[in-house]
């Protein structure tokens, strides 16, 4: 068992205390999914469907043409409960994951515990994923469990704790086995008991997820017409670098790559590898993968999450290491900030023609007319021009 350190110690008080505003900041994105939590697409038209027919076996079932661990089990143990309420468990069970990237962040000790740096990570982290697809929902836990792994990769953490968490990043969906390789190298370069470990068990878990994908119903669903055309590199591209900055921001996207390289050219020797270890290539990397892997080509906002937020990172190392460098470092600090404040907040409100959480019948609403005969088909949240979800218990 993991002994937490006491309350009285200053740099537990510094995470919780962090954590917590974090998390309300979190909630105040969209309050009414937590005072009347619903599903989200396929987490009832699929998951919750498939937990409430085949019970305790469906923790074992592939959606998708991949294992999601988290949806698996947390509609299985909504299950367990009155139907009113099942999305109640749901929610919150994402909630919480959200919540762990931000944990990491603030445990690691790999930024010399610079607060400001982890302020900065922290608020990245909350603003590159404002695209709805991702909130408050189990099925696109993986997008979440992508940074997890990022962060252990880039941290320093007590096995006790990484080990499970990459465990249930392999099997939260391949994406978050995009970043095995970087494991693998770190181990060659650094053959440390806690490297050895983490790739040990990180590796076990993508081979049992790569098991569970080859042998899926939809194996070989997760490419389309689409796949690697110009339109679509560009459209996952432009969402890496933040989707709302548009033709017109070209030449600001542009100065950013150019200071990003300019920065790491002034580097020492040691710092510039680090770097381009372990951010620009894992950046490179997990854009093109998530292009490759993506379902039919179509993209999406929560493709671009991960990446978004290693972009960030990306920008705020390069920013603390040229400290020193005032114009850059002021640059960078605009950058980052209009990007996030732009990209984040608009994303959010732009919502493609779904219908406000606000405004959305309830599920417990519908249930009661489920079960009085009302009605035999429950819909599902969001309701847009592009998808009409429903379920059919």
């Amino acid at each position: 068992m993991i002994k937490l350190l006491p309350l009285k110690n200053k740099e537990n008080l510094f995470i919780l205390t962090s954590l917590l505003i974090y998390a309300i900041m979190l909630v105040m994105k969209d309050i009414d999914i937590f005072i009347t939590p619903r599903f989200w697409a396929e987490e009832a038209s699929v998951y919750y469907k498939d937990a409430f027919i085949n019970g305790f076996s469906s923790i074992f079932s592939t959606h998708q043409g991949y294992y999601s661990i988290v949806p698996n089990i947390s509609t299985y143990i909504s299950t367990l409960f009155p139907m009113k309420i099942a999305p109640v468990i749901t929610t919150y069970i994402a909630f919480i994951i959200q919540l762990i990237p931000a944990f990491l962040i603030l445990k690691t000790s790999c930024f010399d515990d610079n607060k400001k740096y982890k302020a900065l990570l922290l608020l990245s982290l909350l603003l590159a994923g404002f695209t709805n697809e991702i909130f408050s929902n189990t099925i696109t836990s993986q997008f979440h469990f992508i940074i997890v792994a990022y962060i252990i990769l880039i941290g320093d953490f007590n096995t006790k704790l990484s080990a499970p968490l990459l465990f249930i990043s392999a099997l939260s969906g391949p994406a978050a086995c995009f970043i095995l390789p970087f494991f693998i190298l770190k181990t060659i370069l650094n053959r440390t008991n806690s490297n050895v470990i983490n790739t040990l068990v990180f590796l076990f878990a993508t081979i049992i997820q790569l098991c569970f994908v080859v042998t899926a119903e939809h194996y070989g669903s997760r490419t389309g017409a689409n796949l690697l055309t110009l339109q679509f590199i560009d459209k996952i591209v432009n969402l890496s670098f933040f989707s709302l900055w548009g033709g017109g921001a070209l030449l600001l996207k542009s100065i950013t790559l150019f200071i990003i390289f300019y920065s790491i050219l002034q580097l020492g020797r040691d710092k510039k590898n680090e770097i381009i270890f372990y951010y620009l290539t894992p950046l490179v990397f997990i854009t093109l993968l998530l292009t490759v892997t993506s379902l039919n080509g179509a993209g999406g906002g929560r493709y671009a999450y991960a990446t978004g937020f290693v972009f960030c990172a990306l920008l705020l190392k390069v920013l603390f290491e040229n400290s020193n460098d005032v114009i850059i470092s002021y640059s960078l600090i605009f950058i980052l900030l209009f990007s996030l404040a732009q990209s984040g907040y608009s994303t959010y409100q732009s919502k493609d023609g779904v219908v406000s959480s606000s405004s959305w019948i309830s599920w417990e609403s519908q249930i009661e007319d489920y079960k009085s005969g009302k009605i035999d088909t429950i819909l599902i949240y969001p309701q847009s021009k592009h998808a009409m979800w429903q379920v059919k218990l």
